[in-house]
């Protein structure tokens, strides 16, 4: 097969230089395409998707003003302007191992070093347009947003023991995780696993690990891809992020830095590498990696005002803790870098109320408690009455600010209310109750799961009441904790068996309240539903079973 059976396929050369763009139209027309199209910047190239949808793009990775290849490709992914149909080619002259690193992060359908030999670029052209050619019912089922769709096509395929199965197997599995079907994805992968050592399988096997909690099983699957490729910068992510979970944060510092010695263009690590050394008192570095984050953001379409507020809140954080005169540039530099967010994101909803809100934590940080609290009754008013209804992100930087003023009663209501107003986004809930228990500490924690043992131990004996006291000595510790709560309902309920005291419905439906949140993937979503509904019985017949 050669590229004369693709001719209506429609091709665009994106580069700088005239004579690329030139040199390379010629090449393919006269490999036999006749649809090819060029544009010299990233801007023309998102302009040019309104009116056409591309089937290949031969992109470079250095644009000169604007985007590079590697954000041109991020943003047409992120508004979903390429096609899973479409292929994106990088062609580069560049070696340098951390640009060519963050590029293939990307996955970009192929990465091509200049100088490109015609018959090298036919031969990788044919490969990957076959292999379209062979999935285009599944990846035209998701361009349509009929996963299930999708997924039978793969089903199919994967029955026929088609040559591209293992590509079928792959994509089934992610499907099944963007529905939620946390189970059947990884019934995917431990399949695929147990005949074949592929890391992708244990990555994915990993993520859902994560997502369940099962963080030392999630974690002997990264290190072995790790062992296997010290180039999987992506697993050394993750496990960055269990190893942050489980409050190793020198572990997750190092991790991360493996991880930005082979791939520093990333956005995402550059922010976490931020946040970890901001934990770990390692202030030099923390600077650093966030002004980075800011630079990698200024083509991103994964810039977020967020970036901004957390750099802001550091510089103030810096000044405050030194009486070196040096540092109040630091409190200028946090108020110029709200400012250029306000600018920057100047069509998103609520971004004044939020920047503001940013810069009572600001002047709250460097003493100026006072303003701080005039901006926030300001922002918010002084009483729920005459709260505005924002989104829920305002909400958290707004209980992010009083915080830093101490009002972590107030602080705490309004993250219960922007959990609420996010009920249906469970990342983002999840993120609210990480900045819930973010003061939580590791000695509080242990001491509460020292207690919890107690309370088990004494309902499993008998001692219903003493199991009682106890889990409630260990609530104040860890208020939030799922498996806490549901433990202490689970005695309240017995006792309530025994005495059919009225009050204790009360205390159990405060504490039901207090996790509703859980998502249904979580391992203890079962038993609080099982819970809720003895709960329910119990109040509508108002005695004991």
């Amino acid at each position: 097969m050669s590229l004369e059976d693709y001719a209506k396929k429609r091709f665009l050369i994106v580069d700088e230089l005239d004579t690329f763009r030139f040199s390379t139209k010629n090449t393919l027309m006269s490999l036999g395409l006749k649809l090819v199209d060029t544009a010299s910047s990233a801007q023309g190239v998102v302009a040019g998707f309104q009116n056409v949808n591309y089937d290949v793009i031969l992109c470079n990775y250095e644009l000169g003003k604007g985007k590079n290849g590697q954000e041109l490709l991020e943003e047409l992914r992120y508004k979903r302007l390429l096609k899973f149909t479409g292929l994106f080619f990088i062609i580069s002259a560049e070696v340098e191992r951390g640009k060519v690193m963050g590029t293939i992060e990307n996955e970009p359908d192929g990465y091509l070093v200049k100088p490109v030999k015609p018959s090298d670029l036919r031969d990788r052209l044919v490969k990957a347009l076959k292999m379209k050619d062979a999935m285009f019912d599944i990846d035209n089922a998701i361009d349509e947003g009929d996963y299930h769709t999708a997924i039978a096509y793969c089903d199919q395929k994967i029955a026929q023991k088609d040559r591209y199965a293992i590509r079928c197997f792959k994509t089934k599995a992610w499907l099944l995780q963007k529905l939620g079907d946390w189970a059947e994805a990884r019934s995917v992968y431990e399949s695929v696993l147990k005949s074949n050592d592929f890391t992708w399988a244990q990555y994915g096997l990993a993520k859902i690990y994560i997502k369940q909690k099962r963080y030392d099983e999630a974690e002997n699957l990264l290190n072995d891809i790790i062992a296997k490729d010290p180039d999987q910068v992506e697993a050394m992510d993750l496990l960055a992020e269990i190893l942050r979970r489980k409050r190793d944060t020198e572990g997750a510092q190092a991790m991360l830095e493996q991880a930005l010695r082979l791939s520093p263009n990333s956005l995402h690590r550059q922010q976490d590498y931020a946040e970890i050394c901001r934990t770990n008192k390692q202030s030099d570095k923390a600077g650093e990696a966030f002004r980075k984050m800011i630079k990698l953001g200024e083509q991103s379409v994964y810039a977020r005002p967020q970036h901004y507020y957390e750099f802001s809140e550091f510089l103030a954080e810096q000044a405050s803790e030194s009486d070196d005169p040096a540092l109040e540039a630091s409190t200028q530099e946090a108020f110029e870098l709200l400012e250029k967010c306000g600018k920057r994101f100047a069509s998103k909803a609520e971004i004044k109320e939020q920047t503001k809100l940013v810069s009572a934590s600001v002047y709250a940080r460097t003493g100026q408690a006072e303003e701080a609290r005039r901006i926030i009754d300001e922002t918010l008013g002084k009483d729920e009455t005459s709260m505005p209804e924002y989104a829920p992100e305002t909400f958290q930087v707004a209980a992010q600010a009083l915080e830093t003023l101490g009002d972590t009663e107030r602080a705490e209501k309004l993250l219960e209310h922007a959990a609420d107003l996010a009920a249906s986004n469970k990342d983002l809930v999840s993120n609210i109750y990480d900045q819930l228990n973010q003061g939580i500490g590791n000695e509080a924690r242990q001491q509460a799961a020292k207690i919890n043992k107690l309370g088990i131990k004494l309902y499993n004996d008998g001692n219903i009441e003493e199991a009682a006291k106890e889990l409630k000595r260990a609530l104040p510790l860890t208020p939030r904790h799922i498996s806490l709560n549901l433990n202490l309902v689970q005695v309240l309920l017995k006792l309530h068996r025994r005495t059919g005291d009225s009050d204790l419905l009360k205390e159990i439906h405060a504490y039901l309240h207090k996790v509703r949140h859980i998502p249904d993937h979580h391992k203890e979503y079962p038993r609080y539903e099982y819970l809720k509904n003895m709960l329910a019985e119990r109040e509508q017949v108002g005695s004991p079973n």
